[in-house]
């Protein structure tokens, strides 16, 4: 029974080794990385990591260049990621974190996708309140209007961002809803350094919003986690307190699917 248990451990062991390679190598440029640079971010043996490293590019889910030495990811866990991301459910997992947040801030918590240049709503928890803001499940913004758009748009580049703007006209939907395209890039600036998007009206006249994006593994914005409610319920400090913990929450459902700072 106790050999058992050994074999078990080292098996573990072996295989937390392996993936803390393949997690080196997924943060990598793609240009590979040799042996002794994997050793030390991932902080395993150069011995046992070369062991490891030998072993997965038998089966293909590291290719070695002989040229450079180098080590990257290879071909089979291309197929193993897709496969995952086909049997993720991205609104099945935000649910618990939504009622969360529902709990938590007495607001109305909502789930946004992004969807090209437009955003979804696929999911909220209404606040418990008597007076309060829902929202209607499957209707699509524009990625400029709201803070769940902004808080997606923070992950853009300025490459994609400029591109986006380009590709839209901004149109009002409120007289808070940004026109001015310098401004709007002004504010989605504020929101990488925040971590969290704000919107006092901009959707919907009397209602506020705040907004932190959820990313997948590929640090794009899958969509975004927000509370909303009344415009006199939230104010400057709130909004604050509020995005702290919003941020929060949308890096926890981040992480569950794939997404590593």
């Amino acid at each position: 029974m106790q050999e058992r248990s050994n074999e078990s451990t080292a098996a573990l062991s072996a295989v937390d080794k392996a993936f803390a390679i393949l997690g080196v190598l997924s943060m990598s440029d793609g240009s590979g990385l040799g042996v002794t640079e994997i050793a030390k971010l991932s902080g395993v043996p150069k011995a046992t990591a070369h062991r490891i490293l030998k072993a997965l590019v038998e089966i293909d889910v590291v290719y070695f260049t002989e040229a450079d030495k180098k080590y990257g990811l290879g071909s089979t866990l291309l197929g193993i990621g897709l496969a995952a991301l086909r049997q993720l459910n991205v609104p099945k997992l935000a649910r618990p974190y939504l009622e969360e947040l529902a709990s938590q801030t007495l607001e109305t918590a909502t789930l946004s996708m992004r969807q090209g240049g437009m955003r979804t709503y696929v999911d909220q928890v209404p606040s418990t309140q008597e007076i309060k803001m829902t929202v209607p499940i499957g209707m699509s913004f524009p990625l400029y209007v709201g803070a769940s758009s902004k808080a997606i748009l923070s992950t853009f580049t300025r490459e994609e961002l400029d591109a986006y703007l380009d590709s839209v006209e901004l149109s009002p939907l409120t007289e808070a809803t940004p026109i001015d395209k310098d401004a709007l890039r002004a504010d989605v600036e504020e929101v990488k350094v925040l971590g969290y998007a704000v919107s006092w009206g901009e959707r919907q006249r009397d209602a506020a919003s705040v907004a932190a994006p959820v990313r997948g593994s590929d640090g794009k914005a899958f969509g975004s986690l927000s509370v909303s409610g009344p415009l006199q319920r939230f104010d400057r400090h709130g909004t604050r307190r509020l995005g702290h913990l919003v941020k929060e929450t949308a890096d926890k459902l981040s992480g569950e699917i794939g997404y590593r700072a």
